[in-house]
């Protein structure tokens, strides 16, 4: 989640609630009345809420909507061992090593969670990318196995001995 930036509010007020599926909802004091938080987060107007005082934490990424769930802890310090433990920083020291970017000769092909995604009617939608070859190759499922298999190749369980032929 190196997109992600940690964010750790100031010391402040919360309400605290038990959603419909079981989950615990926090929501700044400030942001919301109690009947705004029963009925727009936790969906039910009847729902138990408590008011906490702590300090916030969850990831969010800076320009997005994205972030995680708001957790309350009582000091700052729980709130770092909170998203150590739980959203544990990646090591960017070796991603120039271990990350290839790939592109598409035939599309504006976009790159989500790591996963190569072509245009619509793109011919190398089908395809995967061979790092080796550097081109984009079809890739079949072995019929006998299921294991994936480039082009024509035939597939590592198919064991072709001399004698059988």
């Amino acid at each position: 989640m190196s997109f992600m930036e940690r964010e750790i509010t100031d010391f402040r007020t919360w309400y605290k609630g038990e959603s419909s599926d079981c989950s615990t909802c926090f929501v700044a004091a400030d942001d919301f009345t109690i009947e705004q938080f029963k009925s727009d987060v936790l969906e039910d107007s009847s729902a138990d809420v408590e008011t906490v005082s702590g300090f916030g934490c969850r990831l969010s990424a800076p320009g997005y909507l994205d972030c995680t769930e708001w957790s309350v802890f009582d000091s700052v310090s729980e709130c770092e061992s909170y998203l150590d433990e739980y959203y544990p920083e990646d090591d960017d020291s070796d991603d120039e090593e271990t990350t290839s970017h790939v592109k598409c000769d035939q599309c504006e092909m976009v790159s989500i969670n790591g996963v190569a995604c072509h245009e619509i009617g793109c011919p190398n939608s089908k395809k995967t990318w061979n790092e080796s070859a550097q081109t984009w190759l079809k890739v079949r499922e072995c019929f006998n196995c299921g294991f994936e298999v480039y082009g024509d190749e035939p597939c590592s369980c198919q064991d072709f001995d001399s004698e059988e032929i």
